[in-house]
C-alpha cells in the first residue's frame, strides 16, 4: 500500500533558546543578521498562518516536522502532529545566510527516506485548504510527473542560465517553480538537489534550485504550456486566480477544476498583527517562558 502524507517544516530560533545565541554571535557580518532578522519576522507569520488555518471551516490532515525541540514542544500543545528531527533549531548555522532554505529539502529526505513515505505534498504555512480533503488529490497528482510545484513569474531575475523563450512580455529567467507546494514521489530528487545549492543570482532561493535541476532534467526550460501539461498540480493555485490565468499568461485551455488548496502568499502581511498573535501564542503555551 502506498504510504502519503501532507507535509509542513518548521526550523528556527525559539525565544528561549538561550543555549543557541552563542553560535548565533558568531555570526558578526551584516548579511547574517539580516537573515536572522528574516527568519525571526518569518516564525511570527507562521503562527499568524497556523491560527487562521485552525480557524478554517476545512482541514487537511498534516504532519510537520519541526527542527528545535521547543517549538516542536509549541506545535503539540497547539494541537499538531509534529515530528522532532532534532533538538537544534538549525542545522546550517555557518552557513545559514545562504543555505536556510535548504532545510526545506531536509524535511523531504526525513519524511521520505526515514519515515518511508512513498509520496508526499510539502506545503508552506499559507498554503490552507479550500474544499473538504479527498484521496482524490492523490490521483490527480499521479497523472502529473513525480515532481509537481506551481509555477510563479517573477518580475526581478533568480536565475540566468536560460536563453530567452518567452517572446511576448517577457524573460523566461523569471519562471521558477514557486517552493510553497512540492510534490515528490521520487526521493532521488533530494539527493539530487544537491549539485544545485549554489545558482546565480539568488544562491539563497530553493527555488532557483529547482528550476536549474528541472531544466537539467528536461534539456532545458520547456516554456510555459509544456510546465502546465507535466509539472503544474492541478489541485493547488497560487493566489486566487493562479499564474496561468494572469492577463500576461495565457494557456491555450484551462484544466484546474480540481482544487483542493489555495497558496495565498498575501495572508497576515500586517506585521502588527502578525506580531500580536505570535506573542499570544507564545505566552498561551509556553506561559510567557
Amino acid at each position: 500500500m502506498v504510504k502519503r502524507a501532507l507535509i509542513r517544516g518548521l526550523w528556527g530560533l525559539h525565544e528561549n533558546d538561550e543555549e543557541f545565541l552563542p553560535e548565533m554571535e558568531k555570526f558578526k557580518y551584516a548579511k547574517h543578521l539580516v537573515q536572522h532578522r528574516r527568519m525571526s519576522s518569518s516564525m511570527e507569520r507562521i503562527f499568524s498562518c497556523i491560527q487562521h488555518e485552525q480557524s478554517l471551516k476545512y482541514k487537511i490532515p498534516t504532519v510537520t516536522y519541526v527542527l528545535g525541540k521547543r517549538y516542536n514542544e509549541t506545535l503539540k500543545k497547539m494541537g499538531l502532529e509534529t515530528v522532532l528531527i532534532c533538538n537544534d533549531p538549525f542545522i546550517y548555522h555557518a552557513g545559514l545566510c545562504h543555505q536556510g532554505y535548504w532545510h526545506k529539502f531536509d524535511v523531504l529526505k526525513y519524511a521520505m527516506e526515514v519515515d518511508g513515505y512513498d509520496e508526499v505534498v510539502f506545503l508552506d504555512w499559507d498554503c490552507y485548504p479550500i474544499r473538504p480533503f479527498s484521496a482524490d488529490m492523490w490521483n490527480d497528482l499521479n497523472k502529473k510527473e513525480s515532481f509537481q510545484a506551481c509555477l510563479q513569474f517573477y518580475k526581478r531575475q533568480k536565475i540566468e542560465h536560460r536563453k530567452q523563450l518567452e517572446t511576448d512580455f517577457t524573460n523566461s529567467n523569471g519562471f521558477l517553480p514557486n517552493a510553497g507546494f512540492i510534490y515528490l514521489r521520487d526521493k532521488s530528487f533530494i539527493d539530487e538537489m544537491k549539485e544545485y545549492r549554489w545558482v546565480p543570482p539568488a544562491s539563497w532561493s530553493e527555488e532557483s534550485a529547482m528550476a536549474k535541476w528541472l531544466d537539467a532534467k528536461t534539456g532545458g526550460w520547456v516554456g510555459v504550456e509544456k510546465y502546465y501539461e507535466l509539472f503544474e498540480p492541478s489541485c493547488c493555485n497560487l493566489h486566487k486566480r493562479g499564474t496561468f490565468r494572469s492577463r500576461k499568461i495565457k494557456l491555450s485551455k484551462e484544466k484546474k477544476i480540481n482544487l483542493y488548496l489555495l497558496h495565498n502568499l498575501k495572508l497576515h502581511r500586517n506585521k502588527s498583527t502578525i506580531s500580536t498573535i505570535y506573542k499570544e501564542t507564545m505566552d498561551k503555551y509556553n506561559h510567557g517562558k
